[in-house]
């Protein structure tokens, strides 16, 4: 029924609780595909000890980078669903047994995440949105979902040739749900199913040239044309990037998001209310930060 994926690089010290926690899970019909991306310590030993039949270890000769290791975990994945892991966190006991209820009861839905629970030096619960709407939304400006906590449908991604890209190394998921996000609908569930690791001072920035190379796109997709310097600087400051030789003014701000909503309201792709809501946030965000 469900086939996750995990990619392993040099993850020798958490990897037994990742591995574990996937053998505990009390739905039990899964594969676990560990591609093995040319560690250097002792990971590969430690995969090939376990003796679970559910366990396919696949060696990289060499470390080929996360984008190769997970579109060869698609590529042997024969479950109905696929499901995501990562080698240095732990899923709740009952993750895959509520996300493949969820699914099996709605086949409109497509993507599957979950809240997620930082440990180790920051704990706190990270609430992502439920609804569809909501998640598309959120997806113009960042991702929504938890990587390691998704899982999706195989046919969505064979149907539609859905990979993920090389050139995205630093936000893979986010490129591969803004392809998705045209073919289905997606959901999370409203729990912690996937314990995080957080180590030392961590800090989270949606402000990388990656994602906002992912949002110039997804704004491109939405006007039909590509963003001139002017727009795409405009956008990338509206979303907390911090360009020092351009100076961007409230005229700038309120010309990009009039075309904004000018170009859904044409297209009607995103929920109008919240696309609103979304922008508004991003507006006071703006000015906070100027003030400060």
């Amino acid at each position: 029924m469900v086939s996750v994926v995990m990619p392993v690089f040099n993850g020798q010290d958490t990897l037994h609780e990742a591995i574990q926690s996937i053998l505990d899970q009390s739905f039990d019909d899964f594969e676990f595909i560990i591609i093995n991306d040319g560690s250097t310590d002792n990971s590969e030993s430690l995969i090939r000890g376990y003796a679970d039949p559910r366990i396919k270890c696949e060696s990289n000769k060499k470390n080929l980078g996360i984008v190769h290791s997970l579109n060869l975990g698609l590529d042997l994945a024969v479950g109905k669903y696929i499901a995501r892991m990562d080698c240095d966190d732990i899923s709740h006991p009952k993750r895959l047994e509520k996300q493949v209820r969820l699914m099996e009861s709605d086949d409109t839905i497509g993507v599957c995440g979950s809240w997620v629970k930082y440990f180790d030096a920051i704990s706190r619960i990270v609430r992502l949105p439920k609804t569809h709407e909501e998640i598309k939304a959120t997806l113009f400006f960042e991702t929504p979902m938890a990587h390691p906590a998704t899982l999706f449908r195989r046919s969505i991604i064979s149907e539609y040739h859905i990979r993920f890209k090389s050139g995205y190394e630093r936000c893979e998921d986010y490129k591969f749900w803004s392809d998705l996000i045209f073919h289905t609908k997606f959901a999370n569930i409203q729990e912690a199913l996937l314990f995080y690791r957080i180590r030392g001072t961590a800090q989270f920035s949606v402000s990388s040239p990656d994602s906002q190379k992912i949002r110039n796109e997804m704004a491109t997709n939405l006007l039909g044309r590509d963003l001139n310097k002017r727009e795409a600087t405009t956008h990338a400051v509206l979303n907390g990037v911090k360009l020092n030789d351009h100076i961007v003014g409230l005229d700038d701000i309120e010309s990009w998001i009039a075309q904004i909503l000018k170009a859904n309201y044409r297209k009607r792709f995103y929920e109008k209310s919240l696309l609103r809501k979304f922008l508004k946030k991003k507006i006071k965000d703006f000015f906070i930060e100027k003030i400060n």
